[in-house]
């Protein structure tokens, strides 16, 4: 028997905004948080922005220790297409 996939539905501008510190820095939102024990914990981004300011042509997500990135102001984000917030996977 397969388990379902959990999935989110993100309200983006009550997310938390973070920028990457790679010499490559993105900017994105944080879709969730998995707190380990003894670490830092670990988040689950959305990537909004590459280094530059553009918008990526595909949704990326990613799964990074809190420790690679900081926190931004909010930024405008209403050109994003509405579907890369919905059906968000979860963490494995």
């Amino acid at each position: 028997m397969k388990l379902p996939i959990v999935t989110y539905n993100v309200d983006a501008m009550s997310c938390k905004f973070v920028k990457s510190t790679y010499a490559s820095a993105w900017s994105g939102i944080v879709i969730d948080i998995k707190n380990r024990t003894g670490m830092s914990p670990l988040y689950l981004i959305l990537i909004l922005k590459d280094k530059n300011g553009r918008t990526p042509r595909k949704r990326m997500i990613k799964q990074l220790d809190s420790t690679w990135v900081i926190k931004i102001k909010k930024f405008d984000i209403s050109h994003i297409n509405k579907d890369w917030l919905i059906r968000i996977p979860a963490f494995a």
